[in-house]
């Protein structure tokens, strides 16, 4: 046996094992003596994008697939790369050419049932998930697939007991258990929820899908969250047309109950109650992750559970609440214009805020911040100008409250991009 032949069986043996920092030194010498190997190439890509370090994952696995563009494996592994970094079209272009030249692989068909998943072809997921089952009954990915394809399309019975079938299969997998938990949280059973992510965390602690789904199941025991909760559960199985759908047909209807309201006041009873439903739902969808997000930060174990970049926005926001409460108890002591000016201009910012945090961690969350530098330098402005006395303040509060409305709007635009399902 070769050197080069030594190393590759070590490293093979290192990713049987998952202990992928441990295998690229192995996949480094191998390459060093045959710098062109394709698939030594593969599998050095993979240790980095178990690892997330997507740029020397994303360099090898473009090289690979150039020096051996007829082997099915390495489009795998490009498309994994691809899928990991959020890139749809480029992966489903790998997931494809790795079906066509072998077809008869489970590990492509899970890869082609995640991109669908991504983009919330509940179908197409399901159906690629299945293929891949024909072919390796007992593949985990595949099994995994199928049930978050399931539970997209509302068959939450049937997901529950394909979800009880990869627990039988292999009870120590912190996936499966991750894959209960949410199922669990779909059909609004917290408490077994909360036992599913609890042991997902026990056997993976570093899973974050278990853990926003522990998140989740702790605020879920307040039944004012759960309500929000069930909402946001239910949107995240459809399209983006769909959700966008829903936005436009919810304020449409609240723009047409209003003017009926104007024009028809003995309907009072009846469209004002509906009204103010719809307004206080809007600020609960709004307002409820960064607030129940503060208030896990006194919980004993949700703020462990909640990521770093969670804590920091829920205490931006509780602090914006602060400074604006502040500013309107203060106008109402001492009457001063500026301090009216403070706790209105603050409580502006709550929204932008609040839309930072709900943004994915990228590129979306970067736009977000982008705008509310440039929201936070305006009302900066705005309040040089009110001690100034500049004129037409007035003008420019209204301009601001334009400016927090079209946070929501971007936010949606941002956030519109499918994040990869990855079980």
């Amino acid at each position: 046996m070769t050197t080069f032949d030594r190393n590759m069986s070590h490293a093979q043996l290192l990713l049987q094992q998952q202990r992928f920092d441990l295998a690229k030194g192995p996949l480094r010498q191998a390459l060093g003596e045959d710098p062109d190997n394709a698939l030594a190439c593969a599998w050095l890509a993979w240790c980095h994008l178990r690892e997330d370090d997507y740029g020397p994952a994303t360099e090898l696995a473009e090289r690979a697939v150039s020096l051996d563009p007829e082997e099915a494996f390495l489009h795998f592994v490009l498309g994994s790369v691809y899928f990991d970094r959020d890139m749809p079209k480029e992966a489903m272009r790998e997931a494809q050419e790795a079906l066509r030249l072998d077809p008869s692989n489970a590990d492509h068909w899970r890869l082609l049932s995640g991109l669908h998943a991504g983009a919330k072809r509940w179908t197409e997921s399901l159906g690629a998930a299945e293929r891949g089952l024909a072919l390796d009954g007992e593949h985990a990915g595949c099994a995994h697939m199928r049930v978050m394809a399931l539970r997209g399309l509302g068959r939450k019975a049937e997901a529950m007991e394909a979800s009880r079938g990869t627990l039988e299969r292999d009870p120590d997998s912190p996936v499966a258990h991750a894959n209960a938990g949410w199922t669990c949280l779909h059909r609004g059973e917290i408490r077994q929820a909360k036992t599913h992510f609890r042991e997902a965390l026990r056997l993976d602690p570093g899973l974050d899908w278990a853990r926003a789904g522990m998140v989740e199941a702790i605020k879920a025991t307040n039944p004012i969250y759960r309500v929000f909760l069930r909402y946001m559960l239910w949107m995240a199985t459809k399209s983006g047309k769909v959700q966008w759908a829903v936005i436009i047909v919810g304020w449409l209807g609240y723009q047409v109950a209003r003017t009926a309201l104007a024009s028809n006041p003995q309907f009072k009873p009846f469209l004002l109650p509906l009204i103010v439903t719809y307004v206080a739902f809007v600020l609960l969808t709004w307002f409820a992750t960064p607030l129940f997000n503060l208030m896990l930060l006194v919980h004993p174990f949700g703020r462990h559970a909640i990521r770093a970049d969670q804590r920091l926005w829920a205490s931006l926001f509780g602090l914006t609440l602060l400074i604006s409460a502040a500013g309107w108890i203060g106008y109402a002591v001492t009457g001063l214009d500026l301090l009216f000016l403070i706790g209105g201009g603050v409580m502006l910012l709550v929204a932008p805020v609040a839309s930072v945090g709900l943004c994915r961690v990228g590129k979306p969350r970067l736009i977000m911040l982008a705008y509310l530098f440039g929201l936070v330098a305006f009302f900066a402005a705005l309040l040089a100008g009110a001690v100034l006395g500049w004129q037409g303040a007035a003008d420019l509060v209204q301009a601001y409250v334009i400016g927090c409305l079209i946070s929501m709007l971007l936010t949606n635009i941002v956030n519109s991009a499918p994040a990869a399902a990855k079980a």
